[in-house]
């Protein structure tokens, strides 16, 4: 299931960057995410592996910093943006279920080089 979320979000991705314009920064995400893909499926060793996991924590981190940061608006800016607390949990978990899911595989040993 997480292996189908990340196709279509590399599609998406790829739809949008050839319908507008591409910055460095897309390109980099969108090869993280193919990589990312690669290591759930256990293709590519423990190098793909070890990306995919940094990535995945990179993803849970700015998640709970987008969380944090909302809480710090809600509470001592009396802001109230539902849509980044949304986003925030949303990158928190999708984070936290790659990173499980990489840690599953590599326990299995699929993703080591052998």
């Amino acid at each position: 299931m997480l292996a189908a979320a990340y196709v279509l979000f590399i599609g998406g991705g790829v739809y949008s960057a050839l319908t507008s314009e591409i910055s460095v920064l897309w390109i980099i995400f969108l090869m993280f995410m193919v990589i990312t893909l690669l290591a759930i499926l256990g293709i590519g060793g423990k190098g793909v592996w070890v990306i995919g996991v940094v990535y995945s924590m990179l993803i849970l981190v700015l998640g709970i910093g987008a969380t944090a940061l909302w809480l710090w608006e809600f509470v001592f800016e009396n802001k109230n943006t539902p849509e980044a607390v949304l986003v925030g949990i949303g990158l928190a978990l999708f984070g936290y279920a790659t990173s499980q899911a990489l840690f599953r595989i590599n326990s299995k040993g699929v993703g080591d080089a052998r």
